[in-house]
């Protein structure tokens, strides 16, 4: 894989369903909005070169990401390869 093109991750973090409260706890409702705060590891998930030259090494974070108010967050520029996002 030499000189690949690199690349962002974006994520989004909603709240998928809530309870609804009228007076009785009956029925769930989608939520839109996004949440703010949610922490993510990117890490690779094997050696990551590029130009011949070792980028980052399997199992090493490569970024950490969290989620601002719109619930959105998105990494620097990464090199192409495959990668895990792991929940904190």
């Amino acid at each position: 894989r030499p000189d690949m093109t690199p690349g962002k991750f974006r994520i989004l973090l909603r709240i998928g369903k809530i309870p609804h409260f009228d007076g009785h706890y009956r029925a769930i409702r989608p939520v839109k909005a996004g949440l703010a705060g949610g922490e993510y590891d990117i890490v690779a998930t094997e050696d990551v070169y590029s130009g011949g030259v070792l980028r980052y090494s399997a199992g090493e974070t490569v970024a950490t990401l969290i989620t601002g108010s719109d619930g959105w967050a998105t990494s620097e520029l990464l090199y192409l390869s495959t990668y895990q996002i792991f929940e904190r």
